[in-house]
């Protein structure tokens, strides 16, 4: 059964990785009906940042490329988890 969204989901996939990545962030704003912003979460998230950076600049770390966190995360949803 073909769904009202499949051919925006079609038209979207076919979008860069990083305008993707707008995509869904925008999306996920819009269930925020009353347009606010959450400034706790956004603090919260801001030191979390911070921290991270902080990390990796103190080379504290491991840093991983994208392909293998994807490959990894393939690898744990198909069942087959190294390590």
């Amino acid at each position: 059964m073909v769904h009202p969204i499949d051919p925006i989901l079609k038209e979207a996939l076919g979008l860069s990785e990083q305008d993707r990545a707008v995509l869904v962030h925008r999306l996920i704003a819009s269930f925020d009906a009353e347009g606010e912003i959450d400034d706790g979460a956004d603090r919260a998230w801001a030191v979390e940042v911070a921290r991270r950076v902080a990390r990796m600049d103190a080379g504290a770390m491991k840093m991983v490329s994208g392909d293998q966190v994807r490959r990894e995360a393939r690898g744990m949803i198909d069942g087959h988890v190294d390590g």
